[in-house]
C-alpha cells in the first residue's frame, strides 16, 4: 500500500480592516443636526449675553435726562380708585 503525501494546506488569518471613524465621528454623527443646532443656540446665547452686557455696563444709565423724570397723572375715569395710591404732585 502505498501512500501519497498531500502538500499540508496553510490557512492565512488576516485581520478585518479596522473602522477608520474615531470618537469626534461617533459624536457627531450621534448629535446629528439637532445636535449642532442646539450648540449653535448656545453659543450664540452666550456671545448675545455677553454682548448686551457689554452694552449696558458702557450705557450712561440714563443721564441724558436733565432733570427728574415726569410724575405720573392719572386722568380721573374708570381708575378713579387707584388716586389713593399714587401720590398727587
Amino acid at each position: 500500500m502505498t501512500f501519497h503525501l498531500q502538500q499540508p494546506i496553510i490557512v492565512k488569518l488576516i485581520d478585518p480592516p479596522r473602522d477608520p471613524t474615531g470618537l469626534a465621528d461617533v459624536l457627531l454623527g450621534a448629535l446629528g443636526l439637532t445636535g449642532v443646532i442646539v450648540v449653535i443656540a448656545v453659543v450664540l446665547g452666550i456671545v448675545l449675553a455677553g454682548v448686551m452686557f457689554w452694552m449696558r455696563s458702557r450705557s450712561t444709565g440714563g443721564a441724558e435726562i436733565d432733570g427728574p423724570t415726569p410724575a405720573v397723572k392719572i386722568k380721573p375715569g374708570p381708575y378713579r380708585f387707584l388716586r389713593r395710591f399714587v401720590r398727587q404732585a
